[in-house]
């Protein structure tokens, strides 16, 4: 009669077990067992009971660990576009671009596309180098026609600001 009454109260409070426990959940089940463990405490189920009780705050521990470390890592890459963004602020093109590259090339991850996003910056900014370049060599071709060596070298000058690695500037 004890082990039948042990069963039954263990039936129940396993129907209490879900994948999710909560504090609340786990005194539920503590207090379900509280009957049968007057009447045996070593039971085997009373055991399986409070083991699988231990393994799922456990494995929901973990989950959890795991996905601060996950939401971690997704804010440092966040964190790697927002510094690139305030350096394109700064206006300098080609910080610019290293410090989008340090997004592009990261490992960390990217649930909100700020890999892409920084390819697609990248892009534009180097898309307006090209065009600002050009428009730089043209004056000073323009100005060398006009024999005027001055305005020539000023504006090349000022092509070498906005992109001191450019050689045909050079």
């Amino acid at each position: 009669e004890m082990e039948e009454k042990i069963i039954s109260i263990t039936t129940k409070c396993r129907s209490l077990l879900s994948k999710q426990v909560s504090a609340e959940q786990s005194k539920k089940i503590d207090e379900c067992l509280a009957p049968a463990m007057v009447l045996n405490p070593e039971h085997h189920a009373i055991l399986d009971i409070k083991a699988r009780l231990d393994q799922l705050l456990t494995e929901q521990i973990d989950r959890k660990e795991k996905l601060d470390e996950y939401l971690a890592l997704v804010r440092k890459h966040k964190n790697l576009f927002s510094k690139a963004q305030e350096v394109e602020k700064q206006g300098n093109f080609l910080e610019t671009i290293k410090a989008y590259e340090v997004v592009v090339s990261s490992k960390l991850p990217d649930p909100q596309d700020l890999r892409g996003q920084s390819r697609s910056k990248v892009a534009s900014i180097q898309q307006d180098l090209a065009e600002q370049q050009s428009t730089q060599l043209r004056l000073s071709e323009e100005a060398l026609r006009k024999n005027d060596y001055k305005a020539a070298v000023m504006v090349l000058k000022k092509a070498l600001k906005i992109n001191p690695d450019n050689e045909s500037v050079k």
